[in-house]
């Protein structure tokens, strides 16, 4: 209970005395939902707090007109996150060693085809040659990989690009397919940076059956953050032409058949950055470390122009726009300047992973991770070492890898770190899933 929960669709009204969110307890009865502030009920969203008693099921609003269909809500339990508590695993890895990849994860939808997958887009091999493949796994019961499909393949190869997905839970898009997936920028075959943005819807039996070009970035970038909140699609930072780093940052609507809106600028970084990750939570975007220096894909040398920092800004939750002004640096910054790693958010924690930076070379500080406070700063980071680190397992020293966050059939959150290059020998990708 207490997860924040923003709910979209249209006419819920705009005046909270006049409307009630509903969860439903173990027993299936109503439990109503507390919206704190009237700006947090519109016409089109609604933000408000899992009530304490809340279990799986259907959630729904109704307002003085009648009530919205429901839809399944997944209570998880025990989802407090701590790297120092758990321990990595090997699941099915990928087919070829790949670094540069971009991972996401699509969520069941109740009554939609096929269950739960991990789509993979890109990457490129040890001599830094993209690949047009796409490849997708099924999570089974247990949060293991089934054995990798080949999906449609992209039109051309990328790598070092940002990866995406649209789904009904987190945008307005066609609830007759499972998905809207994109693969923004990257390098081309030939080593540069592209503008291009490939959209690929995905169907309700999980194949994805073709891929177009929709609106293209407003310059070409590879290494950049990308995600998804309330149907708008955003990029921070990334590396351009010559991989000098940018502050950019942009935002496109996804429209319901996922093609893109024109991409508006937002408020620039307060630091160009490069190889870094976008995180989001709840609304507040947040960009941790990085590299501000003019580095080539591949290099693995610990330049003294990485970054520590984090930087976050709270979007406005009506537009959906960064606010001009709202880029902060946060109180605490990582334990060590890192570039090259992911960020994912995972029980109200942020979980950094691999990735350059001192120690890398002994898997010193693999994982850490701090908590999200109420106010939407981060708190001080602690580290994962030793038994904790995917090093431990099995594994080798990793940065170039992708990341995510899912949830298996019993409910249990789970966090996947996939593929990379190895920190020792740049010239040697890594097929390892864990």
């Amino acid at each position: 209970s207490g997860s924040t929960v923003i709910l979209e669709g249209k006419a819920f009204g705009d005046q909270v005395a006049f409307g009630q969110v509903f969860f439903v307890d173990g027993a299936g009865l109503p439990v109503e939902a507390t919206v704190a502030l009237e700006d947090n009920w519109t016409n089109e969203f609604v933000v408000t707090t899992v009530p304490a008693g809340a279990e799986t099921g259907p959630l729904w609003i109704e307002t003085p007109t009648g009530a919205t269909d429901s839809i399944e809500f997944r209570v998880t339990q025990s989802a407090s996150f701590s790297p120092s508590q758990i321990n990595w695993t090997a699941t099915t890895p990928l087919p070829e060693a790949l670094q540069g990849l971009g991972a996401v994860y699509l969520p069941v939808e109740t009554g939609a085809g096929a269950g739960q997958l991990v789509f993979v887009t890109g990457g490129a091999d040890g001599a830094l040659s993209p690949t047009t493949t796409v490849r997708y796994s099924e999570i089974d019961a247990t949060g293991q990989f089934s054995a990798w499909t080949d999906g449609q393949s992209l039109p051309a190869a990328r790598a070092f690009h940002g990866a995406a997905l649209a789904t009904p839970f987190n945008a307005l898009v066609d609830t007759l397919q499972a998905g809207q997936l994109f693969v923004v920028g990257g390098i081309d075959d030939t080593g540069a940076p592209t503008s291009t943005v490939y959209h690929s819807p995905v169907e309700l039996d999980r194949t994805n059956p073709v891929w177009s070009e929709v609106t293209p970035l407003p310059q070409p970038l590879h290494s950049m953050g990308v995600t998804v909140f309330r149907s708008w699609l955003y990029v921070a930072g990334g590396a351009g032409p010559g991989n000098a780093p940018s502050d950019a940052v942009y935002r496109a609507r996804i429209q319901e058949d996922g093609s893109l809106g024109p991409w508006e600028t937002q408020p620039a970084l307060p630091i160009a950055v490069a190889y870094t990750s976008l995180a989001q939570s709840a609304g507040v975007l947040y960009v941790p470390g990085g590299e501000t220096g003019a580095v080539a894909p591949g290099d693995a040398t610990l330049t003294a122009t990485r970054t520590s920092d984090i930087v976050y800004a709270p979007l406005d939750l009506r537009t959906g726009e960064v606010p001009i002004g709202s880029w902060a640096a946060n109180s605490s910054s990582l334990i060590k300047n890192r570039s090259s790693h992911t960020a994912v958010v995972a029980g109200g924690w942020v979980l950094v992973s691999g990735g350059l930076y001192n120690g890398a070379a002994n898997s010193s500080t693999e994982h850490s991770y701090a908590a999200i406070q109420v106010d939407g700063t981060l708190a001080s980071f602690g580290g994962a070492t030793g038994s904790q680190t995917i090093a431990a397992a099995g594994g080798v020293p990793f940065f170039h890898h992708a990341a995510l966050q899912y949830v298996d059939a019993s409910l249990e959150a789970h966090v996947v770190v996939l593929g990379g290059t190895a920190v020792s020998d740049p010239a040697t990708p890594i097929a390892d899933v864990y």
